[in-house]
């Protein structure tokens, strides 16, 4: 890291996290998210998509997060995580 980006960090307004909660206080249905994320694996698994990760928040908080799959770089080997999507 030279000067010019640890100073562009080091004043760059920093967001706080999103607190987390379990899907039913939010609204949400387990069932339901989780059937979405199992269709995604799904494309996954036929190579129809590389990779997902998905979110789902209400009233600001988050009620479901899950990735799967590899970074849809070319000739990507890395595997998807939190951080592949939410951190840069």
């Amino acid at each position: 890291m030279n000067a010019q980006t640890a100073a562009r960090h080091a004043a760059a307004p920093q967001t706080p996290p999103l607190p987390q909660a379990k899907p039913e206080s939010l609204g949400l249905s387990s069932v339901r998210l989780q059937r979405m994320s199992d269709a995604f694996k799904r494309d996954i698994d036929k190579g129809t998509i590389p990779g997902v990760t998905v979110m789902v928040a209400r009233r600001g908080q988050i009620g479901w997060l899950r990735w799967a799959g590899k970074i849809p770089l070319p000739l990507s080997r890395w595997r998807t995580s939190r951080s592949s999507a939410f951190s840069r």
